[in-house]
């Protein structure tokens, strides 16, 4: 899946404005990319460049084409990974993928560790579980994060409910006071949303 986001002349920093989308799988793009398109006229063309050295470290190159005129022609495009976005004012995003929902929600670092060394806890219970020889009650992952926006993320994972991590799901609950969504996702798919999440954030 690859989106195209088209938007119109003004001050860089991604302004919101008629958004069009293309389904398509080309060969070397990782599924699910964002492709930001912005054009500016000549006087933001310095603040392009600076910005968009920023904004590659966590992108796929991609050429840059000027036309005659001095303007943009083609503008940049910015091919992030499936797991990691920027909005307008540099927050970072990322993307869980439950089930069939895809859900793209502000995340921080300490966040992402946090959630990162709270899976890491509950793949070590499933062991000791796999190892127990007596029936006993496991701890459940609990995580919850709240962004400076209002968006709140609840993570729940009942270890006691499953025979082993390859079979765990996560409850994941996000909303922002006006919306909730709630969907069910296998807990590898969770976790391996947030360790690239870490990588490509790092």
């Amino acid at each position: 899946l690859r989106m195209t986001a088209g938007f119109h002349r003004g001050s860089f920093g991604f302004p919101t404005t008629a958004i069009n989308s293309q389904c398509r799988s080309p060969a070397g793009i990782q599924p699910s990319c964002t492709v930001w398109k912005s054009h500016f006229s000549q006087k933001r063309k310095q603040n392009v460049f600076l910005h968009s050295g920023k904004i590659t470290r966590h992108c796929y190159p991609v050429a840059l084409a000027l036309s005659t005129q001095g303007h943009l022609a083609c503008s940049e495009e910015f091919i992030l990974h499936p797991n990691l976005s920027i909005s307008p004012r540099g927050v970072q995003k990322v993307t869980f993928h439950a089930g069939e929902t895809a859900v793209t929600v502000p995340f921080s670092k300490e966040a992402a560790a946090g959630l990162s060394n709270a899976i890491n806890t509950l793949l070590q219970t499933f062991q000791k579980k796999a190892a127990a020889t007596k029936p006993q009650r496991w701890e459940s992952l609990e995580f919850q994060h709240s962004s400076a926006d209002g968006v709140h993320v609840e993570l729940f994972c009942n270890p006691n409910a499953y025979s082993n991590a390859f079979q765990a799901k996560v409850l994941m609950t996000v909303g922002d006071g006006n919306i909730k969504v709630i969907s069910e996702g296998l807990l590898s798919a969770i976790k391996s949303d947030i360790d690239q999440f870490v990588e490509m954030s790092s």
